[in-house]
């Protein structure tokens, strides 16, 4: 103090203020202006960090382009097999009449020729005799099959099937006895006619059938199913199926029993075209209903997830709106299941936007939406908020 009993302010001190002074107002101009506020105090309310949640959106994505989820099983129908092995008699004429003589001077000999079917399993001979005398020979391609004297007026003569070829030659003469030779020794043939036993068989068939790579890829089993049909009694015969030169069964043809199934082993198909072979030993079989069943992996749709904390919880069982609302661009019907946790809602709409109050449907914490559309579905956003 001076001697007036004043106080005395040092330079110094002053220098000091004016620093402190300073440096208060840079600070008061550098800060954020919410932390302004805070500090300078500008009368507005400050909201909570849950409170602001609330008004934006809890989930905000675009999901885009979702295909539709296959059938769990596809059926893959092929058409019946017939199986056949039967005998059928068949006639056909070769002369209506010729006559064939022998004497020691002339020999006059009949041929004819007939044309053997690959399926030919019997043959014979059958003609009328109006006039005979003598022994008669009967050749085929050169050789002698019948030499005798016949004793009624018709005659059956059985062609060997070991001798016979696609084209056959059959010759008629005269033999004269020994003892007689001088004299003239004839026979008279009408109506002769070629009886054919014909095998009529298809005892092996195949059926195709055909697999893109994304089903034989989702396929988890695939099942041959089949029944046997039989139009008359029969022995059981030897019955096999194959897939791809693949053996899939060998056993009997039961007829008339329940259908058939029979797995078949995933790594015997192949993308493209398939190839089954039934078959059988003996007898007629028609193998019907036949189909391939397949298991189809279900297929993977993505899952969107949001979280509910307390406050917004409290907010929503206070009366608050939790909205969904999808985005659906594409004109026409759009159907798709959508599930909230465990709830499950069938849309069906034509609309280009849909919306869902979800208030019901969700939990405090983690809560997950899905979509599985019938058909192609596009979907340009996909938002969860809050309304008040």
């Amino acid at each position: 103090m001076n001697k007036l009993g004043q106080e005395v302010v040092k330079p110094g001190v002053d220098l000091l203020i004016i620093l402190i002074a300073l440096f208060i107002l840079i600070f008061v101009v550098l800060i954020p202006p919410g932390e302004k506020d805070k500090l300078l105090g500008d009368g507005k309310d400050v909201t909570p960090p849950d409170e602001q949640q609330i008004e934006k959106s809890l989930l905000e994505v675009s999901p885009g382009r979702l295909t539709s989820i296959p059938k769990d099983t596809i059926n893959i129908k092929i058409p019946s097999v017939e199986l056949y092995s039967e005998a059928k008699r068949e006639s056909s004429g070769l002369a209506t009449s010729f006559i064939v003589t022998r004497n020691i001077f002339k020999d006059s000999n009949q041929k004819l020729t007939f044309v053997a079917p690959n399926d030919l399993e019997a043959a014979g001979l059958f003609f009328r005799l109006t006039e005979q005398k003598g022994d008669l020979i009967i050749k085929l391609n050169n050789r002698v099959i019948y030499d005798d004297s016949p004793d009624g007026s018709s005659l059956i003569v059985n062609l060997p099937i070991e001798l016979t070829n696609q084209n056959n030659l059959i010759e008629f003469k005269v033999k004269s006895p020994v003892l007689a030779f001088w004299r003239t020794y004839k026979y008279k043939i009408e109506d002769l006619e070629l009886i054919k036993t014909l095998r009529k068989e298809t005892l092996e068939d195949e059926r195709t059938f055909t697999l893109s790579s994304t089903q034989l890829d989702k396929m988890q089993q695939a099942i041959l199913q089949y029944f046997i049909y039989c139009a008359k009694d029969q022995d059981s015969s030897f019955f096999k199926v194959f897939l791809n030169k693949n053996i899939l069964h060998t056993g009997y043809a039961f007829c008339n029993q329940n259908d058939q199934e029979l797995d078949i082993p995933l790594n015997k198909l192949r993308p493209g075209v398939n190839t089954l072979r039934f078959g059988v030993s003996e007898g007629s079989y028609r193998i019907e209903n036949i189909n391939i069943e397949t298991k189809i992996r279900e297929r993977d749709f993505p899952t969107y997830d949001f979280s509910i904390n307390q406050v917004i919880y409290d907010r929503i069982q206070s009366g608050d709106d939790l909205k969904l609302k999808l985005g659906l661009p594409e004109s026409g019907r759009k159907q798709f299941m959508l599930t909230v946790n465990e709830v499950k809602v069938e849309v069906d709409t034509t609309d280009k936007e849909f919306k869902q109050d979800i208030n019901n449907y969700v939990r405090q914490g983690t809560n997950t939406i899905l979509i599985v559309p019938r058909d192609t579905l596009e979907i340009s956003k996909l938002i969860v908020q809050v309304e008040k």
